[in-house]
């Protein structure tokens, strides 16, 4: 199995359209095939299947969902049922985003939502004192639209409940990259 993000049209000759962004109407009316799906693609190596490949979408249509992350440490060699990610159209409209927990296995699908704030990529970070897939925490970079400030954001990867907020100098896009490194960091402490 391979579970990626599938879009209908490539996203960055969208992306790179300034009117998309500063239209609303336009970015509302983006068509469903255009909108990112998780997708899992199954793979088949041996049967009658072999040579074949299944694709099987994870998560709902018409919302536009990216960035998915899942626990590493104990699952990425395993099955797993939790992912986590970006959703656009969490509320309708391309610009109302969350970030999700769909658990597939279940179809429970929880959020972490406020309006005006748009979060970038989330890490689910691997509480190592238990194998329980959503034991650990997720975090992420926010930009808040009414403040214009950015904040880094940690919520319980299990209930999507906030569990802490850092307001941070810098403003940091919604699109943002980012990663999680364990342990000192040199000169900065623990």
């Amino acid at each position: 199995m391979y579970d990626l993000v599938l879009f209908g049209v490539n996203p960055f000759v969208q992306a790179a359209s300034l009117q998309f962004y500063t239209n609303a109407t336009s970015r509302n009316s983006m068509p469903l095939e255009d909108r990112g799906q998780v997708t899992r693609l199954v793979l088949h190596m041996r049967g009658s299947e072999k040579g074949t490949v299944t694709t099987i979408p994870l998560s709902p249509r018409g919302k536009a969902t990216d960035f998915p992350t899942m626990n590493k440490a104990d699952y990425e060699r395993k099955k797993y049922c939790i992912y986590y990610a970006n959703e656009w159209f969490h509320a309708v409209t391309y610009a109302s985003m969350a970030v999700v927990k769909h658990n597939i296995c279940t179809g429970e699908r929880r959020h972490w939502y406020k309006p005006a704030n748009y979060p970038s990529e989330p890490k689910f970070v691997d509480d190592d004192s238990s194998t329980i897939e959503d034991y650990g925490v997720i975090i992420f970079t926010v930009l808040d639209g009414t403040t214009n400030t950015s904040r880094i954001v940690m919520l319980n990867a299990r209930s999507m409940e906030e569990l802490e907020s850092w307001e941070i100098e810098q403003k940091i896009a919604f699109t943002t990259h980012g990663e999680f490194y364990t342990g000192n960091t040199p000169g900065l402490g623990a």
